[in-house]
């Protein structure tokens, strides 16, 4: 499985590559909001995360694909299209660095904003933990 995607920046493309990957069913799907330096933290974070997959036994990433979306109003139409759990407000999609989307059910899960991001990469643990719980 291909844990790491990059979105196309025309509109139409972008969100045809994100249906692709939200029709795949047993895929937990962490985006990657924005082209500045926290994306390119949260990016590095991913890049150290995926490296590690599979040398130190079952690891909770192992279901996870990393989508880097440099554009992030291109898909924001479609993520309107989708429910979101109660605490992810979509209204500040312009804060998020990452947003996660549950497998099985392709719920927005959890937001994390840039400010948070940079308090502890910890949240990007919690995206994807409660990714889980709302699968």
């Amino acid at each position: 499985m291909q844990n790491f995607v990059a979105l196309p920046t025309e509109e139409a493309e972008a969100q045809k590559a994100l249906q692709d990957l939200l029709d795949q069913p047993d895929q937990l799907l962490l985006l990657i909001l924005g082209d500045d330096d926290v994306a390119d933290e949260a990016t590095d974070t991913a890049n150290f995360i995926r490296s590690r997959i599979g040398k130190n036994g079952i690891s909770m990433y192992e279901m996870v694909v990393f989508v880097k979306v440099t554009a992030p109003m291109t898909i924001l139409p479609l993520l309107n299209k989708l429910k979101s759990h109660e605490r992810v407000n979509l209204a500040d999609y312009n804060d998020f660095v990452l947003l996660s989307i549950s497998p099985f059910r392709n719920i927005i899960s959890e937001g994390v904003t840039r400010a948070r991001f940079m308090k502890g990469r910890g949240s990007m643990n919690t995206a994807v933990m409660t990714a889980y719980a709302n699968g």
